[in-house]
């Protein structure tokens, strides 16, 4: 077993812990999500959201995939296009250590994910303004001192006046 020895190893062992973490509260959120509740919708894009960057280059290295991957992206170190689908999980983190492959790609699943989310809460959006009164530019009454008493124009206010 690997001792924790150097920084970059000490950035990748927490940065896999909080992808750990965010894991787990992701499927809370999803199981919550399919049961019908509509409050974890945001948190179930961020989740998705995180899944669509692929990247390794000699700096850093990251990928994430819960549940399936279509992997599409650019080779950088022997130019040329790759795609591939995965089903299960990966987590690839590595900081200041080099790779196998330099690539840089998206996981087209998690895009479509991302999409989903975005046009459901586009959709509830659109449903709640439509039951609100729209704002408009000019006021539904006029103002005290536009209203005119028989062709004349009143100037006075009206909480001010005195009967006569």
């Amino acid at each position: 077993m690997n001792q924790i020895d150097s920084a970059p190893n000490t950035l990748t062992v927490i940065f896999l812990t909080v992808l750990a973490a965010v894991g787990l509260a992701s499927a809370m959120m999803a199981l919550m999500y399919l049961d019908g509740s509509r409050r974890p919708r945001q948190g179930c894009l961020y989740f998705w959201a995180i899944q669509v960057p692929n990247l390794a280059t000699p700096w850093v290295s990251y990928r994430f995939f819960s549940g399936a991957e279509l992997r599409v992206g650019l080779f950088l170190s022997k130019i040329g296009l790759f795609q591939d689908f995965r089903l299960g999980d990966a987590v690839l983190a590595r900081v200041t250590q080099d790779g196998p492959v330099a690539y840089i790609g998206i996981n087209a699943l998690a895009l479509a994910a991302v999409v989903f989310f975005v046009r459901e809460r586009a959709k509830e959006r659109a449903i709640r303004s439509k039951g609100r009164p729209r704002l408009r530019s000019s006021p539904l009454r006029p103002h005290l001192s536009e209203i005119s008493v028989r062709g004349q124009a009143f100037s006075r206010d009206i909480c001010s006046a005195r009967p006569s």
